[in-house]
């Protein structure tokens, strides 16, 4: 039988290896002392040219799919046949309240107008920002101080927002070359939503014709038909990372631009993310107000707020789970992907977005769909009221089927307590137990920071213990005790402050263990009651029933609620305190999971790491000794 060479292994020395079995059962090489011969080299050669491209294949294989991209212009590319196209650099802004002092004299103006472009500054870490109105504003004077006007919005609130960025205008001379037109603007940094398309007649005319963004999914703005007549554009990301303007088939898929026409692109040229946290802002230039001459602008950011939203290009991570989302959705609001998928990618300053339908809500809200938005680090409260507004009234009401209303809930969090008891044999490394122990709280805090924090995240034990187990070759092995807690914050009278006797119920993501017969299932932080400082512990004897208990482990009050092990929930019935011990204005119950093998968030829940400690012991071998360490 003849011999083959094996080629299911990539790997270099298995790939020599096999090439050598090969020419060893040759005749011509019987006896071949392939290692200390110049054939060695040559094996050499052929092998890591098998590799390489072995690895090449792979890596365009892996290429070929949205799943297995790695590279963001395949990314782009896949996310195209989705009907998708990832979010630009936006820019980071800010809703200022501006005034202008006119002081005394007569002839006041009705009305001030501030000229799109006005310019403000603002310095962020040490760097100066430039931000800029990209709509006219116009100032009312005060009833109560008429020589004051303040500028309005739209909606007559008194507020100017600002965008940071450089105005950049491209020109292009429209010019049919083939079935479509294509014009290129080589800008990295372009924000795609401040973009604005205008064509004019020629090069010597005012007149012109707006086109729109084919992908737009604001309500008002987006494109459910397309005639020979629509003027529209498609922005594509190109894979040097510049954006692409397209206008399609002449009379097929929207009304083009003609030769000789000008086509001008306007936009923000933007610095992103670097430039939110601006808290103060100043004007880079005086108004002009006919009959008082040049003012200064006086400008406050408004209570609450600094610039935000700026953001990087959508990540490739971001792409990969949203696009699908968004074909699904086709620009309609039915099922709860299609809210997640349209508002992900419609709104800034979204970190993770879940959405479910109201008859899946505890308790059921049926003709509703749920939301629940985590957003960046840097977005208001003042912010998410507005953003909030912003979704339903661009998003949901529009696009969402009639008679089903969306209602916005604040996410609840899960703080899963992680004890981990590991052994581990001196020998093996020159770390001390507690820097051993250290290294292990470091693994958990990275285990977290990567798999916690959003709403499709999920906590594995198998996992995390087999990175503890491979963050040090001493380690020979781990044990990890997870348990759950939740924080709720007892009602009060907002006039006196004193506590409130009230019922509460505490949802968990996992079934509770069920009672023991001595350990209790659940415990608590320290309150006081009657002034005697208490915690809460399940009766023992298998009981569900809930008791509150002293230092010394009497019991104060012998029924305060009950567990359900099955259903995950904590009821408290008549909870009244003193005040909470800690000094905090929650408090937090811990519990026991009925299985601690994982842990997944359910609608508006979130897990997150609370107590980090470990605590190691020497092996067998030697003499053991216990400490722990709290991060």
């Amino acid at each position: 039988m003849a011999t083959t060479i094996n080629s299911s292994d990539l790997n270099f020395d298995d790939i020599k290896t096999s090439l050598k079995t090969y020419f060893a059962s040759k005749s011509e090489f019987a006896d071949y002392d392939f290692e200390g011969s110049g054939l060695s080299n040559i094996l050499d050669v052929l092998a890591y040219n098998t590799h390489m491209n072995g690895l090449i294949a792979n890596f365009a294989l892996n290429e070929s799919f949205l799943p297995t991209a790695q590279l963001r212009t395949s990314l782009v590319n896949h996310s195209l046949l989705f009907g998708y196209i990832p979010r630009s650099k936006t820019a980071s802004n800010a809703e200022l309240t501006v005034t202008v002092d006119l002081g005394s004299g007569a002839g006041k103006p009705a009305s001030i107008t501030m000229p799109a472009g006005t310019q403000f500054t603002s310095i962020v870490d040490g760097v100066s920002y430039t931000f800029r109105t990209l709509l006219e504003y116009t100032a009312f004077p005060n009833p109560v101080q008429p020589n004051l006007y303040t500028f309005v919005d739209a909606l007559g609130q008194p507020y100017v927002r600002v965008f940071e960025g450089e105005l950049v205008v491209k020109t292009f001379i429209a010019e049919i070359t083939g079935d479509r037109q294509v014009y290129v603007v080589p800008d990295p940094d372009l924000d795609l939503s401040t973009v604005a398309v205008q064509v004019y007649d020629n090069i010597n005319t005012d007149n012109f014709t707006s086109y729109f963004s084919a992908n737009a999914t604001s309500g008002g703005n987006a494109i459910t038909s397309i005639t020979a007549d629509t003027a529209l554009y498609l922005p594509l990301e190109t894979y040097n990372g510049y954006w692409e303007f397209n206008f399609g088939v002449l009379g097929v898929t929207g009304k083009n631009p003609v030769n000789g026409e000008v086509i001008r692109v306007t936009y923000l040229r933007t610095n992103g993310i670097d430039a939110n946290g601006a808290s103060t802002f100043s004007p880079s230039s005086t108004l002009a107000v006919t009959g008082f001459g040049s003012k200064t602008l006086n400008t406050v950011v408004r209570r609450g707020t600094k610039s935000s939203f700026g953001a990087d290009k959508e990540s490739p991570e971001s792409i990969r789970a949203n696009a699908p989302l968004s074909y699904l959705a086709q620009n309609r609001l039915v099922a709860a992907n299609d809210y997640r998928g349209v508002i992900a990618n419609g709104v800034p300053g979204i970190k993770s977005i879940n959405a479910w339908g109201g008859e899946d809500n505890v308790p059921a809200k049926y003709g509703k769909t749920i939301i629940s938005i985590v957003y960046e680090s840097d977005v208001s409260a003042v912010q998410k009221a507005a953003l909030q507004t912003l979704i339903k009234n661009n998003l949901t009401d529009p696009l969402s089927v009639v008679g089903v209303e969306a209602e916005f809930v604040d996410p609840t969090f899960i703080y899963l307590d992680v004890i981990t008891n590991f052994r581990y044999n001196q020998s093996l490394t020159n770390l001390t137990r507690d820097a051993i122990q250290t290294k292990i709280v470091g693994e958990v805090n990275s285990y977290f920071a990567v798999n916690s924090g959003k709403f499709n995240d999920t906590i594995r034990k198998s996992k995390l213990t087999s990175q503890i187990d491979a963050s040090d070759p001493s380690i020979l092995g781990s044990d990890i005790d997870i348990k759950m807690s939740a924080r709720f914050t007892p009602l009060q009278n907002p006039t006196t402050g004193n506590f409130v006797r009230t019922d509460y119920t505490i949802n968990f993501i996992n079934n509770i263990q069920s009672p023991l017969m001595q350990v209790p299932s659940i415990s608590s932080d320290r309150f006081v009651v009657n002034g005697i400082s208490c915690s809460i512990r399940n009766a023992p004897s298998h009981s569900t029933t809930l008791q509150a208990i002293d230092i010394q482990g009497n019991v104060v009050i012998s029924n305060i609620g009950n567990y359900e092990p099955t259903t995950g929930k904590v009821n408290l019935v008549g909870f009244l305190i003193d005040s909470i011990s800690s000094g905090n204005t929650y408090l937090t119950i811990t519990v026991n999971a009925a299985d601690d093998s994982t842990f997944k968030p359910l609608r508006n829940t979130l897990i997150t790491l609370g107590t980090n400690r470990s605590v190691g012991s020497g092996d067998v071998n030697q003499a053991s000794s216990v400490t722990g360490t709290t991060n």
